[in-house]
């Protein structure tokens, strides 16, 4: 691991097509009716530095928070042996959500909803990992916040502690 870090700070997204967008992405419906109050999917890829550096802090995160919040991860562009090694390798006690593209490829990429849920966001890396969707469901509607890179400790923590604490 001897790229630069790419840290990203959270980001509420007040758009309902975001949301929208999000759920069009294959296999997150699961994530959708959670009765947890904070749904958090990280979309991962094994071949990227950034995610490597992001798997350890989020293992802390759901070491520290598994019972409060639902952790999800999707391994992009990655096969399915390829992502069980990373996960088994930074001990990522979450559920797996199969990625809707296994492959490292440009132009099967733009052709997924994941890619056309970025362009809602309007990240323009190429791969758009590490990408994190925080979900908090109130009462008075749904809140997204997305994390454009790898996540801020403190902040992803001070968000979490003050998002459990109000309901």
């Amino acid at each position: 691991m001897s790229n630069e870090h790419e840290y990203s700070s959270l980001e509420k997204i007040n758009q309902k097509k975001v949301e929208n967008a999000l759920f069009s992405i294959p296999n997150l419906l699961s994530i959708k009716n959670s009765y947890k109050k904070i749904q958090f999917v990280s979309f991962l890829a094994e071949w990227c530095p950034n995610c490597d550096y992001e798997a350890i802090e989020l293992a802390n995160y759901v070491d520290t928070y598994n019972s409060l919040v639902e952790f999800s991860i999707v391994m992009q562009f990655t096969t399915h042996a390829k992502s069980g090694k990373f996960i088994s390798k930074y001990r990522l006690n979450t559920s797996l959500i199969q990625p809707e593209c296994e492959q490292k490829d440009e132009e099967l990429n733009i052709k997924t909803a994941f890619y056309k849920f970025r362009r809602t966001l309007i990240d323009e890396r190429k791969w758009g990992v590490p990408l994190h969707v925080i979900r908090v469901v109130k009462r008075t509607g749904n809140e997204i916040f997305v994390i454009k890179g790898e996540s801020k400790r403190e902040e992803v923590q001070n968000f979490l502690d003050k998002n459990l604490q109000k309901g």
